[in-house]
């Protein structure tokens, strides 16, 4: 018997063996089990979900069908940055396009071109949005 698996076989024994139940109608609190740091469920991403004012949360709805995806990245290790580009292939979704929203938290965009005429472009917290003059019709791409 190797090393290796023994001294597996003793962490897994150990991280395993840790009471994970309150006993006897105790109320579980992250200080009262005492669980290894590897067997201990996470629990502080249930802390951090936040439902809506309502209860439910919904996808927003869908404005465009996606047809194609094509990120080009490079990585900076030293100066701790990604660059890249990203080409969207989209047709909308029933109606004619005005605008368009997408997720782009913390970056920096220094340009955006399309194969149709553009009205500009804002980036906000929410995102990037892109308006569209004349609006993009649903059988264009």
């Amino acid at each position: 018997m190797s090393l290796r698996f023994l001294f597996a076989f003793l962490i897994t024994m150990v991280c395993f063996s840790c009471p994970l139940q309150p006993s006897s109608g105790e109320e579980t609190t992250l200080e009262q089990m005492r669980a290894c740091r590897y067997c201990r469920p996470p629990f502080d991403f249930i802390n951090q979900l936040k439902p809506s004012a309502s209860g439910r949360q919904y996808a927003p709805d869908r404005k465009v069908d996606l047809q194609h995806l094509r990120l080009d990245v490079t990585p900076d290790l030293k100066a701790r940055t990604v660059t890249g580009q990203c080409v969207l292939t989209f047709t909308p979704i029933a109606r004619p396009l005005r605008e368009l929203t997408l997720g782009a938290v913390d970056l920096n965009i220094k340009e955006i071109k399309a194969n149709v005429a553009l009205a500009g472009y804002e980036l906000t917290n929410e995102g990037l949005e892109i308006a569209f003059d004349p609006p993009v019709q649903p059988d264009k791409q």
